[in-house]
This record gives structure tokens, C-alpha cells and sequence, in this order.
């Protein structure tokens, strides 16, 4: 799963960097921009996943309360941090493949396929 999307966006949308790089912009500039794309769809997941990861069990917690007792859920900041760093640094590690599936296009055959 965590390489399917970022490998994904960059063999279905071959054509755009294959249009940059024959415009004559640089592999490293084709592959930063790839490679920021990718990391701010995952950072957009983890921004709203980590909180609702939170209130989902507590409101499913407080479901159990009654007279006798009542559980309440305790998250420390520190796990969650360490697993947005974790997803963050796997959405990373995970473009590897796509970046050099952009290294091997055959621009010419890309462009004049899709060009219309």
C-alpha cells in the first residue's frame, strides 16, 4: 500500500514529467517536484488521520462508562509524533521506485503518443 500510490502517480502520469523534461527542465527538478507532491498528499493524510485516530477510540471508550467505572483513553504526544515521522519517512523511502521509472522514460515516445 505505501508504494502503490506514489509508484502510481508517476507510471499513470508519465506524461507530465515526460513534458517538463522535454521542455528541457532538469531530472532533479522533475524528481523534487514528483517527490514534494507525493509527500504533501501524505502529510495531508496524517494531519487529519492522527486526530481522528484519537477521537475515534475515545468516543468509543466513553461508550463503556457506567456507575462502577469509566475508561478514558491516555495517548502521549510521543507515539503519535513518531508515527507521523514513520509515515512521512515511508511515503518518502516509497518514491524510490517512481523516481526511477522517471529516470527510464522514453520522452520522445511519450510525448508524441499523448500529444495528441
Amino acid at each position: 500500500m505505501s508504494c502503490s500510490l506514489p509508484c502510481r502517480s508517476t507510471s499513470s502520469n508519465a506524461r507530465e514529467p515526460a513534458t517538463l523534461r522535454a521542455g528541457g527542465v532538469r531530472h532533479r527538478t522533475v524528481a523534487r517536484l514528483v517527490a514534494a507532491e507525493n509527500l504533501l498528499v501524505a502529510l495531508l493524510g496524517v494531519l487529519p488521520g492522527l486526530p481522528v485516530g484519537v477521537i475515534g477510540p475515545s468516543a468509543f471508550l466513553s461508550t463503556y462508562s457506567n456507575y462502577l467505572f469509566r475508561l478514558d483513553l491516555v495517548v502521549n504526544p510521543g507515539p503519535l509524533l513518531l508515527s507521523a515521522a514513520a509515515i512521512l519517512a515511508l511515503a518518502a523511502l516509497s518514491q524510490w521506485p517512481g523516481l526511477r521509472a522517471i529516470r527510464r522514460l522514453k520522452i520522445v515516445t511519450i510525448v508524441r503518443e499523448r500529444g495528441g
